[in-house]
Parts: structure tokens; sequence; C-alpha cells
């Protein structure tokens, strides 16, 4: 929890000074990509939060990936329903003419498969008391 404590930090201190979430590298991979394919699940919901990152969060990289296949792939749950609930399009198809769910079904991601199926759970209302 520190770990992730300080990972969010970092991610918010980093937007703020100008870290532009839509920058490409070589593999035409962005700030979404690597944070839908890591096990750290608060980065993803604070890049999509920021404007220029939620505008990218279909963009494909150099092999037609987006960064829902890459949570998909790698069963990546929670940044699965991030990015669904974010809008992101199940329809994209990589080089390869795999979606997100065929990728998903491929490596047998059971909860992948079954939230790209049937769309993210719905979001939890906080509980009396809860975030004041």
């Amino acid at each position: 929890p520190a770990h992730a404590d300080a990972t969010r930090l970092l991610g918010a201190v980093l937007l703020e000074l100008g870290n532009k979430p839509d920058l490409v590298d070589n593999f035409g991979m962005n700030a979404l990509h690597t944070a839908a394919d890591c096990a750290e699940i608060d980065v993803l919901p604070l890049l999509l939060a920021d404007e220029n990152g939620k505008a990218c969060m279909n963009v494909q990289d150099a092999d037609g990936c987006t960064p829902l296949m890459y949570a998909a792939w790698a069963n990546r749950k929670e940044n699965v329903i991030a990015l669904m609930r974010a809008g992101a399009d199940t329809s994209i198809a990589a080089a390869d003419g795999k979606t997100a769910l065929d990728m998903a079904k491929e490596m047998k991601n059971k909860e992948s498969i079954d939230i790209l199926t049937n769309g993210p759970p719905p979001e939890e209302e906080p509980q009396e008391g809860e975030g004041a």
C-alpha cells in the first residue's frame, strides 16, 4: 500500500508537471499501453482522468494493439474495467486481426473474457459515511 500511494503520487506529479500521456515510443506505445499491462492498478485511472490520456486510450501501437488489448492479454481485470468504463473501443483489431476479446480467449483469461463479453460491473456507490 505504501508503494501504491507513492506510485499514485508520482503519476499525479508527473502529469501536473506537464508529462504527456499521449507521447509514443519507438514501438508506438504510449503511457496507457504500459499502464494497462501493469499490475499497479492505480496508474491507469490516473491517466484516464487526464484529458490527453483519455483521448489516446484507443491508440494502436506498431502491432496495432490498444491499451485494452494489453490489459486483456495480461488479464489485468481492474485495468480492463477502467478502460471499458472510460469508453475504450472493444471492436478494434490489431495487425493480426485479433480484438481484445480474442486475445483474452487465446490466453484463457476468464475474468477478462467475462468483462469484455458482458461489460464492466456497475461502479460501487459509496456507503453512508464513506468518502467524506
